[in-house]
């Protein structure tokens, strides 16, 4: 009988304490902590999103440039820019020569 009167009056103070707003409180800081951490971890997904777009953007664009370049002397010269042919006679494969390409720096 002493243990219901004890739980009684636990959740009666309990009670007490939800009605005059401490845990109100308490949670509406939690959630407001937790909607905040959202929105900036949601502006920093944008934001390297958005620079990921924009390198990619810029490589494409360098791209299309060096390929126009070497259309323009296909016939007359080798493009040893864009591809390079170490010892092509010895390898059966063609190495992309990329070193001049714009780098990706998202913390920038």
């Amino acid at each position: 009988m002493t243990q219901i009167t004890e739980n009684t009056e636990e959740k009666t103070v309990m009670r007490k304490m939800w009605r005059s707003g401490g845990w109100r409180m308490s949670e509406a800081g939690q959630s407001t902590l937790e909607m905040t951490a959202a929105l900036v971890v949601l502006m920093i997904l944008l934001v390297g999103a958005a620079r990921i777009f924009v390198w990619l953007n810029e490589r494409m664009a360098w791209r299309q440039t060096e390929y126009e370049n070497t259309r323009v002397t296909a016939g007359s010269t080798a493009f040893t820019s864009y591809v390079d042919l170490n010892n092509a006679e010895h390898t059966r494969g063609v190495e992309i020569n990329e070193s001049s390409n714009p780098p990706l720096n998202i913390f920038k």
